[in-house]
């Protein structure tokens, strides 16, 4: 069953492009990554490439090493 998110016209929707793996480069270049932490810097080099630099998420540690975006914290 999908999820009513994917179908929310005003809810852009972001997919990794050919120039993707440009910045997931230049990122590994810049921060030292662990396996685990891939996927983290695969969704910051995502928005990077779409220009957004804000990420609102409970997991703030995970992202906050990263000075190419903003990190927000959702309020109860």
């Amino acid at each position: 069953m999908r999820s009513h998110y994917f179908e929310d016209p005003k809810i852009r929707k972001l997919h990794p492009g050919p120039e993707i793996g440009d910045a997931v480069l230049r990122l590994l270049g810049k921060y030292e990554t662990t396996r685990q932490d891939i996927f983290d810097l695969i969704i910051v080099a995502t928005m990077t490439v779409n220009d957004i630099r804000k990420v609102c998420t409970y997991d703030n540690a995970q992202f906050s090493r990263f000075s190419e975006i903003e990190v927000l914290r959702p309020t109860a």
